[in-house]
């Protein structure tokens, strides 16, 4: 009889430590993104003074993607997420071209800003002047989106599209 009992907890067992497994290595994953940011915030904090625009520019964008990077494989290394993400580094080297991501699960900008050192990013005006992000965003020179709640836009609203052409991102 204990036998039987015994085959009836083990998965049970197994299931629970499972659970105790992906809420760590969740939370704990939740932390180093964190401190990875802090840490590349107080970085940036003089670099932005420092270094002229051009250079700044570089070394925001070739952080950004280190440190996600670096995250990313922190994830695959847990078990937390499976990535392929193949399709993304073919795009190297490629002409000019607009990724839009649609955040399903807020992972998917860092996933694309970790596979190439020059990407622009449009970004929530909100995030410019968050702690983790904001230093970062502003030494990469990302686009800040500065939409608010009651802000009527002038109509028509028009936009003029070149091809070929890279476009200057915002000071």
């Amino acid at each position: 009889m204990i036998d039987v009992r015994a085959r009836r907890l083990a998965p049970r067992g197994a299931a629970l430590l499972r659970a105790l497994y992906d809420y760590a290595a969740f939370y704990g994953s939740m932390l180093v993104f964190a401190l990875l940011c802090l840490s590349w915030s107080l970085l940036t904090l003089p670099l932005f003074a420092l270094l002229p625009r051009r250079t700044a520019i570089a070394w925001g964008r070739y952080g950004i993607m280190a440190g996600f990077r670096l995250y990313s494989h922190w994830l695959a290394l847990l078990g937390v997420y499976r990535l392929d993400v193949g399709a993304l580094d073919t795009l190297r080297g490629a002409p000019p071209l607009i990724l839009a991501p649609n955040h399903p699960s807020l992972i998917d900008a860092p996933l694309i800003l970790a596979r190439h050192p020059n990407l622009t990013c449009i970004m929530k005006s909100d995030l410019t002047g968050n702690l983790l992000f904001g230093p970062g965003a502003r030494l990469a020179r990302y686009v800040r989106k500065g939409w608010r709640f009651g802000m009527r836009p002038s109509l028509p609203i028009t936009y003029r599209v070149r091809l070929g052409r890279r476009f200057a991102p915002c000071a």
